[in-house]
C-alpha cells in the first residue's frame, strides 16, 4: 500500500479567497483503492478563518473494514499540522451522511445548525448534517 497526499489552491468565486483542498490517496498498487479530502475556503489555507472546511472519505468495498480509513485520515491530519497552523477546536463538517454509521463511529455529532436550520446568520458549517472537532478525530484515530 502506499499513500499520497496533496495540495491544491485554486481561484473561487469570493473575490480574495481560494479554494483549498487537502487530500490524501491510497493506492494498492496502482490502483486507487481510496482517498480522504478537506475542503474550504481560505487565503492559505482553510482554518480558523470562520468557514466552513468539509471531510469527505471514501474507500472502495473491498478494502473497507480493514483500517485504511483510520490510516487516511492520520496521514491528513498530521500533514496538516505539520504545515500549517490549526486550532485543536477546528471543525470539519460532513453534508450528507451515506455512510452506513462510519461518521457516527469515529465521533461526528449532529450540527445544530445543519441542514434545518433556517436562520439568518451565515454560521461555519450552516446546512453541513454532521461535525466533529479535531481533538476528538485525533481520539478516534489513535484508538487501538
Amino acid at each position: 500500500m502506499k499513500i499520497s497526499y496533496s495540495f491544491t489552491k485554486t481561484p473561487s468565486v469570493y473575490h480574495h479567497l481560494h479554494q483549498i483542498k487537502h487530500s490524501v490517496s491510497l493506492f494498492d498498487n496502482d490502483d486507487m483503492i481510496g482517498d480522504c479530502n478537506i475542503e474550504g475556503l481560505g487565503i492559505d489555507n482553510c482554518f480558523d478563518n470562520g468557514l466552513t472546511c468539509s471531510l469527505t472519505i471514501s474507500i472502495d468495498d473491498d478494502y473497507q473494514s480493514k483500517g485504511y480509513s483510520r490510516m487516511l485520515l492520520k496521514e491528513l491530519v498530521t500533514k496538516m499540522k505539520t504545515n500549517y497552523p490549526i486550532r485543536s477546536d477546528q471543525m470539519f463538517f460532513i453534508d450528507a451522511d451515506a455512510s452506513n454509521g462510519f461518521w457516527d463511529h469515529i465521533g461526528m455529532k449532529y450540527n445544530r445548525y445543519g441542514y434545518d436550520y433556517h436562520g439568518k446568520r451565515n454560521l461555519e458549517g450552516k446546512g453541513y448534517e454532521k461535525v466533529i472537532i479535531l481533538t476528538e478525530l485525533e481520539k478516534w484515530i489513535d484508538k487501538k
